[in-house]
């Protein structure tokens, strides 16, 4: 999954280049770049809360086992 989301962000930091670099003037590009921030920090929250989740999950895994 880290993987995945290492992608995802990767993609969305080419996606903003992108998006800066058809930008009209300067207030467009503060509004894309504040629009950027905005979603990948719920981005991040979202995989960190996965990832806590999936090792969570192999930690009690490894309990049961022992």
């Amino acid at each position: 999954r880290a993987v995945r989301f290492a992608k995802q962000n990767a993609e969305a930091c080419f996606a903003l280049a992108s998006e800066i670099a058809n930008a009209k003037n300067v207030q467009d590009v503060l509004a894309i770049q504040s629009r950027y921030a905005q979603t990948q920090m719920q981005a991040y929250a979202l995989q960190a809360q996965e990832l806590g989740r999936l090792m969570t999950e192999a930690a009690q895994s490894m309990g049961h086992k022992g």
